[in-house]
């Protein structure tokens, strides 16, 4: 079931916050087809899973991309995610540290992967990045 938000711009994720999402049931029936799951975070866990980007990898990320980070941690706690099992994470709004390629409203970012928005253009980026972990 959707239940819209009273106030959705309430937390630091704020373009994540939709008060009635327009792609709702289509999110909720491919969670329900997949054996899905889903979960919500606070902001304080948001503020963490930014600062473990920073502080792990060569990239800054905005509160979309901690949000993955915190969902991730929350879901490997749970059990819904074997910390054994290879888990991608997808984390939009990022960029390299010190990039000096500057995009408008000055937000910078990194290395660029443009993947075509669909399923088997993603599905074949991702088996190439998979291809050469093996």
């Amino acid at each position: 079931e959707i239940i819209p938000m009273q106030y959705p711009e309430t937390s630091i994720a704020e373009t994540l916050c939709v008060a009635n999402p327009a792609n709702g049931y289509d999110v909720l029936n491919a969670l329900k087809a997949s054996n899905g799951t889903a979960v919500s975070v606070s902001d304080n866990e948001i503020r963490v899973g930014m600062g473990l980007v920073s502080k792990f990898t060569d990239f800054i990320t905005d509160p979309v991309g901690g949000t993955v980070i915190a969902g991730t941690d929350r879901l490997l706690r749970n059990g819904s995610i074997n910390p054994h099992d290879l888990t991608v994470l997808v984390l939009t709004d990022s960029y390299r540290k010190g990039s000096q390629i500057a995009i408008p409203n000055g937000i910078k970012r990194g290395e660029l992967i443009d993947v075509e928005a669909k399923s088997d253009a993603l599905k074949s980026a991702l088996e190439e990045i998979l291809s050469r972990t093996s």
